[in-house]
């Protein structure tokens, strides 16, 4: 008896170790096959396979493009402009610096400290470009961008960190034009106040990219803020902004840019008085060409600055028409054949052509280039009306990224270029 009690001792106390061998013989294949599958998520969503799946069901414009300006076409990418504004669609981000898994992270857990991304009012300019109608869904849509980050007198709701924050000026300027609304003109009033009274200035007076950054002054927001402070300015009266507006734009022009090609280095160091980065990224001389061109659209007919303005502007634009592909786009790197289209810039610098064109600063045989422009891009957009194939985000100077998609910077600058290209064919056609 005592052996038999003896042995199922011994059955019992070897129970449990059988147990924790079955229980590590179940934990380790599942633990081993969650890691795998981990690996493989990873993977494929590090190689976009999630974007190159959707992207085969969707058929590329060029599939019907017929070469014209039509109704349909414009209205699809109309829609899918305002689509993107309402869900307050991110820019396309290049990750030179992140991979996309982290940049995914980071999303996730870090704290956004303005919603007034410079890429959001893009699409909005385009929107406001294309002249919506009072209460139809793209006016709404404006409607609901400026009221996101205002309370109900125009006041800013949230810190204003950085230049291009301020790009939604000039939503706020067109939003006022179209409405006659004096909310929107508080809001424009309190960002060229901000601007002026409290954004940091360097010695030349001028205003660098990074309020951290004093002497750094890129080549960016010389689109971005430029011709929002010159229209503010000219249309309120108020000479500081004015000033302000044509010193941001006579400082780069006079220490940012290449005398031989009349093109911009993407930075230039105050203290040390120093150009950095290439003349020849597409988007960086899009961003300059816009706020020339928007400065001959606002400035006063008599302004001193205007023969200056207007001259930088031809010559910049005399060396692109130079390095336009057949196909109708520019290069992301203007100037390099093997370097791949870029929608953004293109679009951006087919908007500078036809602005310029309606001041008179340059004549009317521009239109072909910035026609051609158009047709190149329209090639590279869906048949929903997503413009792609541009530039990914840079990450500063001289960090270009190999990534080409769709990207807030083409898709409103695209809208904005449809729009004034039909307003300009329908105003020249008889008895219009």
């Amino acid at each position: 008896m005592t052996d038999i009690n003896s042995k199922t001792d011994q059955i019992s106390a070897l129970a449990p170790r059988k147990s924790k061998k079955s229980c590590y013989r179940w934990l380790c294949p599942v633990l081993l096959s969650s890691s795998i599958l981990l690996v493989i998520l990873v993977v494929a969503f590090e190689a976009r396979l999630d974007v190159r799946l959707a992207a085969r069901g969707v058929v590329p414009m060029s599939a019907f493009f017929n070469g014209t300006f039509d109704d349909n076409t414009f209205n699809r990418i109309l829609q899918r402009t305002v689509a993107d504004l309402n869900n307050h669609k991110t820019l396309a981000s290049s990750g030179s610096n992140y991979c996309r898994t982290e940049q995914w992270l980071r999303a996730q857990f870090q704290h956004t400290t303005s919603d007034l991304n410079h890429s959001h009012a893009l699409l909005a300019i385009g929107i406001a470009t294309s002249k919506p109608s009072a209460d139809s869904p793209a006016s709404e849509s404006l409607k609901r961008y400026c009221a996101l980050n205002t309370d109900n007198t125009g006041k800013l709701l949230i810190d204003l960190n950085g230049i291009d924050n301020f790009t939604a000026g000039s939503v706020f300027l067109d939003m006022y034009d179209l409405t006659g609304n004096q909310f929107y003109h508080t809001g424009a009033e309190r960002m060229a106040r901000y601007l002026i009274n409290t954004y940091p200035k360097n010695k030349l007076g001028a205003m660098p990219y990074w309020s951290d950054h004093p002497n750094t002054m890129l080549v960016d927001d010389k689109g971005m803020v430029c011709g929002f402070l010159i229209r503010y300015g000219t249309k309120f009266k108020d000479p500081e902004a004015l000033k302000l507006g044509i010193l941001q734009l006579q400082t780069f022009l006079q220490h940012g840019m290449d005398s031989a090609s009349g093109l911009p280095f993407h930075a230039f160091d105050v203290a040390l008085d120093r150009k950095f980065g290439p003349t020849t990224w597409c988007r960086g001389i899009a961003w300059m060409v816009t706020g020339l061109a928007d400065a001959l659209v606002y400035l006063p007919k008599d302004h001193e600055a205007r023969q200056e303005i207007a001259e930088a502007l031809e010559k910049m634009l005399q060396t692109l028409r130079g390095y336009q592909e057949p196909e109708g786009c520019w290069r992301w790197d203007v100037n390099n054949p093997t370097a791949q289209l870029d929608t953004s810039g293109s679009a951006m610098i087919g908007c500078a052509i036809e602005r310029a064109m309606k001041t008179g600063a340059i004549d009317h045989s521009w239109s072909v280039i910035s026609e051609m422009a158009l047709r190149g891009i329209l090639r590279h957009t869906h048949q929903n009306g997503l413009v792609d194939h541009a530039l990914a985000d840079c990450n500063g100077v001289g960090h270009y990224p190999a990534s080409f998609g769709p990207s807030n910077h083409a898709q409103g600058t695209t809208l904005a270029l449809f729009a004034l290209v039909r307003q300009r064919l329908s105003s020249s056609q008889p008895g219009r």
